[in-house]
């Protein structure tokens, strides 16, 4: 954990299976001091790059407006998934003043307490649905707003 907000993100990816065996992937980017969801996204196929990317504008969006770059730097944690680690990802990131740090999720570094936070809001996305209707992909998908 952070003791100064905006200082570290965290974020993960994970997928919630309805009840017809259909899969909605959902992605998601959290404040490591105040444990704030900054940003998530929904979608019935896989995440990609590109969707990333978007979760990190809406992430910076979230928390400055609409800025060219972030006023300081931030540490970008997550894992080493192709759409965390892609070229274009790494630059928009960069250009943006995200640091971008990959860990594997066995990893025994420092970070691992926001690893686990990254776990915990994981869990939780994924098993709220479960209290509700999850008939099928689109109804999962809108029940997490």
């Amino acid at each position: 954990m952070t003791r100064r907000s905006n200082s570290r993100w965290c974020s993960d990816a994970s997928e919630i299976v309805c009840w017809n065996a259909q899969r909605v992937s959902v992605a998601f980017t959290v404040n490591c001091c105040d444990r704030e969801i900054i940003s998530f996204l929904a979608t019935t196929g896989d995440i990609s790059g590109h969707m990333i990317r978007d979760l990190m504008a809406k992430a910076i969006e979230s928390r400055f407006g609409f800025v060219e770059r972030l006023p300081h730097g931030i540490e970008w944690l997550s894992d080493n998934g192709p759409a965390y680690t892609a070229h274009e990802t790494r630059v928009f990131a960069k250009m943006m003043g995200l640091d971008v740090q990959t860990t594997p999720f066995h990893s025994p570094e420092p970070k691992r307490d926001d690893r686990d936070l990254c776990q915990d809001v994981q869990t939780g996305l994924c098993s709220y649905p479960s209290a509700r209707q999850r008939h099928d992909r689109h109804r999962a998908a809108t029940q997490l707003v």
